[in-house]
């Protein structure tokens, strides 16, 4: 990150330790795993005090020589909100492993809150994208009276495949993606229960991005809400 000097974490080629840290975690996902900081580089995870008390995850803070004082041009005195008592927070959330492992989770202000449970849209994207018909997945939450978010996930399909709603009939031939296939497939992959999206929309323009190629994912989810219908709910 820009305010910390770009990187804060390093991991080898070959890692022997890389499974056994995967096996650590039974009832949270794991995330990705981004390697250890370097020696002048402090990492500590701030735990999120709405999470269970056995869980690990929480704000990824960062202390060193390298993090930033302020922003260029801010002539205020004050310390920027990110940075309290030294430790600068990078907006992300982890763990880390017994052996010194920083796992990324995703980012904070991405975070969707789901009847009480907490979901990184990215951890649910990289599943939804291992898909063969599927070539892009957005995720995001939209609000619910029951559940405080509900899950939502916009798609762009593959050319050679074909989009098939709840108001269509599956032909069985060639290759089809749907809703129904999509949340089977979740469950073969074994993501959570909660984690997998109750809504799907099938998105056939180009997503807009930020100038660096970032999909603006607020903008997004507000063009799909306003174009959403009530099909698209299973």
């Amino acid at each position: 990150m820009t305010e910390a000097c770009s990187s804060l974490t390093f991991m080898r080629i070959n890692n022997p330790e890389l499974q056994e840290a995967k096996n650590q975690l039974s009832k949270q996902s794991e995330g990705v795993c981004v390697g250890k900081p370097s020696p002048p580089v402090e990492i500590r995870i701030d735990r999120d005090e709405s999470n269970s008390s056995s869980s690990q995850m929480g704000k990824i803070l960062t202390r060193g020589l390298h993090t930033m004082v302020g922003y260029w041009g801010n002539n205020t005195a004050d310390t920027p909100e990110s940075v309290k008592n030294g430790w600068l927070d990078t907006g992300d959330t982890g763990w880390i492993d017994r052996t010194g492992k920083l796992w990324l989770m995703g980012r904070q202000k991405g975070r969707i809150k789901s009847g009480g449970e907490n979901v990184y849209p990215e951890e649910v994207e990289l599943v939804l994208s291992q898909h063969s018909g599927v070539a892009t997945a957005v995720v995001f939450g939209v609000p619910d009276s029951r559940l405080g978010e509900k899950i939502v996930a916009c798609l762009s399909i593959r050319d050679d495949w074909r989009w098939v709603d709840a108001t269509a009939e599956h032909q069985g031939e060639g290759n089809e993606v749907s809703a129904h296939i999509l949340q089977e497939y979740c469950r073969i992959k074994n993501l959570s229960r909660f984690k997998v999206p109750r809504l799907y929309h099938h998105w056939s323009r180009p997503f807009p991005v930020t100038t660096t190629g970032k999909i603006k994912r607020e903008e997004l989810k507000a063009k799909v809400l306003a174009c959403m219908q009530p099909h698209s709910s299973l």
